[in-house]
């Protein structure tokens, strides 16, 4: 017992003095050494979080901001809806909200233009007429619908982009309505988002009257003084989508499925719309 006592404080004393077993070698003639008494220990946790830090993805950058709809498809924008795009990428102008349809026809239409009509219930009456214009140089000045750059962002809110930018989001253009055939069309030598009189490709997308349901434009004309649109062929009066802006004179907005200049559009709708759309190729 006597022994036992004398060892627990002897123990007692060489910790209080700093030594510690744990902290002594042999060497080669029996004695001991102390060996690195002050060696700074490191804590498991910084090496696990050390390890978690070095193993970490790095910091991707945010993805860009999609040209147009069709970007924005391909991205996995699958479902119709409102985005934003910048069509020149960083550092140029301003990205914008737009409304894209991505599932007619494949899918990646930018909307630019939501027209609504001033005499829908007297189609062929000169104060009918579509409303707003784009500023593509329709028909202006006193007698006219107004003009409009609010770009829209649905489909049955009227507005249309500011015709500068519509080249930028593409070529193809297709046309839908409430009351006439919905077509999609490729340029030839004539072109909507460059107002160039000319062929067009076009194919119908979805038919809307019960009357010729086969029938499609094939040209694309501005030189009427009251408006421009759709024809079947580079006869003025093969009228099939006529974006006429007067509601002073005896002309009207031709929506006509059989490009005949005449009223074959469908009737009695409730609040009409018709929409230009663009894609990217």
């Amino acid at each position: 017992m006597t022994r036992l006592l004398r060892s627990s404080l002897l123990t007692a004393a060489l910790g209080a003095c700093g030594f510690h077993p744990a902290d002594s070698r042999a060497t080669g003639d029996g004695s001991t050494t102390q060996s690195n008494v002050d060696a700074p220990t490191i804590d498991a946790a910084v090496v696990i979080d050390a390890k978690h830090f070095n193993d970490a993805p790095a910091m991707q950058p945010p993805p860009p901001t999609p040209k147009n709809c069709a970007e924005a498809l391909a991205a996995g924008m699958t479902t119709d809806g409102t985005t934003m795009i910048d069509p020149d990428g960083m550092g140029g102008a301003p990205p914008y909200q737009v409304y894209c349809d991505q599932t007619t026809a494949g899918g990646g239409w930018t909307l630019v233009w939501v027209y609504s009509f001033t005499n829908y219930g007297s189609f062929m009456s000169g104060s009918n007429a579509v409303t707003p214009q784009p500023t593509w140089g329709g028909p202006s000045g006193a007698g006219t619908t107004p003009t409009s750059t609010a770009t829209p962002t649905s489909r049955t809110g009227t507005g249309a982009l500011d015709f500068t930018k519509w080249a930028s989001l593409g070529d193809e253009v297709m046309a839908t309505s409430d009351i006439n055939h919905w077509v999609k069309c490729q340029p030839g030598t004539g072109s909507v988002v460059t107002k160039t009189d000319g062929t067009l490709t076009c194919q119908m997308v979805k038919p809307v009257p019960a009357t010729c349901q086969t029938t499609v434009p094939g040209y694309w004309g501005t030189n009427s003084p009251y408006g421009l649109g759709f024809f079947r062929s580079s006869d003025p009066y093969s009228t099939y989508y006529f974006y006429e802006g007067y509601t002073s004179t005896a002309t009207w907005p031709t929506h006509d499925p059989c490009g005949t200049n005449q009223t074959n559009q469908l009737d009695g709708v409730t609040n009409p719309r018709g929409q230009l759309w663009i894609r990217h190729r």
